[in-house]
Parts: C-alpha cells; structure tokens; sequence
C-alpha cells in the first residue's frame, strides 16, 4: 500500500523522505540532502530514470553496523538501501574485499591474441571474406567468434574491406 502522489501515481519511498528530512535523517541513520552521496537514485524510481552506484561511505557504514551485530536486513532498513546489496557487500567483505569491484566491461578482445594470424589471413588473401576467416578462426585456431565480433574487431583497428571501387549513385559503372 504505497501512497498516491500527483496524477494517481505511486510515490516512492525516497521522495516522501525528501520532503521530510527530519523523517529520513532517523529513518535511514543518515540525513537525506539533495547533495548527498548516499543516495543512488538520481531521480524518481518511477518516471525511470537511471541510478548511479552507492558511495564508499555509504558501504563502509553499512559494513561498520554489521561489524557492530547488526544483519543485514536491519542494516538495509536502516540505510535504505536493497537487502540483496546489504548481503553481497557483507560477504565481500567477509571474503577481504573491502571496496567494489570496476564496474563496466572488461577490456579486450578474444581476438586479441590471434592479431598475428587474422593479419596473415588478410594479406594472404586481400579478398578473403569475413564468413571465410571466421571458418578458419575455427577450424585452426578452435576460435567460435561471430561475423559481426570479427568485423567490429578490424574496424577498430582499421580495416575496412571493399570488393569493388566506389560507384556514383546515378551511374552503373565504376568511376576513376
């Protein structure tokens, strides 16, 4: 049973604590400012905007009170936070990892360290089509890479393939 804000629409926990900061200050244990860092959301959870990654401080007091005997469940009602994160972040950091791990994608490729053998393909063959390197990718390397991953490699590395020279729009035969 949520509140009802503008427009019938639900309104989420954190707004009512803006208004409020007395409420949010002994609710969650820490005051609720619109500068804050302890606050992931960057907006209204339900008009859906996105949300950024809680701050160090943040995890360290939630890491402090569960040091101190309190669960993770009180932890997470205390600090507004999900119960889900309050428990990963404990067992981090009974495991010894005390800070976050980097979020985003890890660098590199697959490919990466068959550069040498792709570019002896290449010159090999100046024709040699992508769903060909990809065959032999596969059968004499045992690399399974999709024509689309293999064409965004070269392209970053600046290989274009071209069968045939550029023609005008308008015209049927090649321009020189």
């Amino acid at each position: 049973a949520r509140r009802k804000g503008p427009a019938n629409r639900p309104v989420h926990p954190v707004s009512l604590f803006r208004a409020c900061p007395l409420i949010a200050e002994s609710c969650l244990g820490f005051p609720l400012l619109p500068n804050s860092d302890s606050i992931a959301p960057t907006g209204d959870l339900v008009g859906g905007n996105m949300t950024r990654a809680f701050s160090d401080d943040l995890r360290s007091r939630v890491l402090a009170a569960s040091r101190g005997g309190m669960s993770a469940r009180s932890a997470a009602a205390r600090f507004g936070i999900g119960i889900s994160t309050a428990i990963a972040w404990i067992a981090s950091a009974r495991a010894g990892r005390l800070s976050p791990l980097r979020q985003g994608r890890r660098g590199g490729s697959r490919l990466d360290a068959h550069e040498d053998f792709i570019v002896g393909m290449i010159e090999e063959a100046k024709d040699i089509t992508l769903n060909e390197m990809v065959l032999r990718l596969h059968e004499e390397r045992a690399v399974s890479i999709g024509r689309s991953a293999l064409d965004v490699w070269l392209r970053r590395r600046g290989w274009t393939f071209k069968k045939r020279p550029h023609m005008h729009w308008s015209r049927s035969a090649p321009i020189f």
